[in-house]
């Protein structure tokens, strides 16, 4: 079982299934290393809309602009600067670009898992997480449901807050997303928080 599923279903996430890389090919986009980050931000977008990602991921151009805003994103990649609190321009332009104003920010986060699930906690909408090389959006609900978005395994919804945060930190700990994400627990997380301009 992968590690997604295994923590989730051990903490009462209910899941729904979602590979990145699945699209990348089925859709032929440009972008073949891995759309996450535009992708996490696309679904932060959707959901503050009250759209369900998932009632929406079978449609071409929702894939053509993900590619396109993963492109903007990585034209920034020699551009960004890591442990500040403040806002850096990629962040503000590949939001706006989605619908979204940036909120804050939190870059070079340290591994403390309930330090980051403070940050979240007091804020509802969505945040992304950059971690190691790899992003992941965490979407809270008016009616308190989180909403955890991972690209290359899917969505993960918790009912309690606390069953989320113990999630995160035993999918975080776990080696074999260590591994994919080219993230280690010495590393630092960055979260970022959105609305809806």
């Amino acid at each position: 079982m992968d590690p997604f599923l295994k923590y989730a279903k051990r903490f009462g996430g209910k899941c729904g299934g979602l590979n990145q890389v699945d699209y990348i090919k089925k859709y032929a986009l440009d972008t073949q290393d891995g759309v996450c980050y535009a992708l996490c931000l696309s679904y932060i977008a959707l959901q503050a809309k009250g759209i369900n990602f998932g009632s929406v991921r079978e449609q071409k151009s929702i894939w053509t602009f993900v590619d396109g805003l993963q492109c903007v994103y990585d034209n920034f990649r020699n551009h960004r600067t890591e442990h500040s609190r403040l806002v850096p321009e990629w962040a503000r332009v590949t939001a706006s670009l989605a619908g979204l104003r940036t909120l804050g920010c939190i870059q070079g986060a340290g591994p403390s898992y309930v330090e980051i699930g403070n940050s979240l906690k007091e804020n509802q909408g969505g945040a992304l997480l950059a971690i190691g090389r790899h992003a992941c959006a965490v979407f809270k609900e008016k009616d308190g449901r989180v909403r955890f978005f991972e690209p290359n395994y899917g969505q993960a919804t918790f009912i309690a807050w606390n069953s989320f945060i113990a999630f995160l930190s035993c999918f975080l700990h776990d080696q074999k997303i260590e591994r994919q994400y080219g993230f280690a627990l010495s590393k630092k997380i960055s979260v970022y928080w959105y609305e809806l301009t």
